[in-house]
């Protein structure tokens, strides 16, 4: 299914349009011509597609797009199983904020020293990309706060699952969306199916997409709805 419609029409911004025709993006992929808006309106999305489809861009071109520049606070979180899919969505990040001049990113994980990525949270990064243990590490040791976050992004949650990241992962949820702060959070369908869960319905709408096509639609969760599914489907498989 070919997709029909430019980044401009999606309502991405001018900076990302410049730095998508930097880096010689010319048409969005279908994941992210069906992400995108709905992330953009701040919906839940849940999505998954095939490896090389663009999944990073259809979740980080709305995280960016909802970044205050001017405020200091760690705005957004993306989770990642591995050092290295971290490192590689901070570096696709940082490609797309090429022609933004105040938001800043920072990736932390395990097996490196404390100390630099300490240094680099103290630049306060509006957007963080991190593995789960590392990042808790350094909640624990109070280097960075997770109550001003706007946006999650669990990439390859089931992955994170079978990696044994549950804990973290839960206790990461639990302290973001303690304060009742609208979120949005766009894990892996894979996770949904491979504990049997039925998503279930409310009223607005929610973007499901397989690999066959990116059509198979759900009824929206709601944030509140959205965290209970993926928690339970989290302690389901554990």
């Amino acid at each position: 299914m070919e997709t029909t419609k430019t980044f401009q029409e999606l309502g991405v911004s001018e900076e990302i349009l410049r730095a998508l025709e930097k880096k010689g993006v010319a048409m969005p992929t279908r994941v992210q011509e069906e992400a995108i808006p709905p992330l953009l309106a701040w919906r839940d999305v849940i999505a998954k597609a095939p490896t090389g489809t663009g999944k990073t861009f259809a979740f980080g071109i709305p995280m960016i797009e909802h970044i205050d520049p001017q405020s200091d606070d760690l705005q957004g979180l993306i989770l990642a199983p591995t050092r290295e899919l971290a490192i590689q969505i901070a570096d696709e990040l940082r490609g797309l904020l090429t022609f933004y001049k105040d938001i800043r990113v920072t990736v932390v994980y395990g097996g490196q020293r404390l100390e630099p990525q300490i240094r680099s949270l103290q630049q306060h990064p509006q957007i963080v990309v991190a593995t789960p243990g590392r990042l808790m590490d350094h909640y624990n040791r109070k280097n960075l706060r997770l109550d001003r976050i706007k946006t999650v992004i669990l990439d390859e949650a089931d992955r994170m699952l079978d990696m044994g990241f549950f804990d973290d992962v839960t206790k990461i949820l639990d302290r973001i969306l303690a304060d009742g702060t609208p979120k949005e959070v766009f894990p892996q369908v894979e996770l949904l199916e491979s504990v049997g869960l039925t998503v279930p319905a409310t009223t607005k709408v929610l973007y499901a997409l397989n690999q066959a096509g990116f059509d198979l639609p759900l009824d929206a969760l709601s944030t509140e709805e959205c965290a209970q599914v993926l928690l339970a489907a989290i302690r389901a498989k554990t």
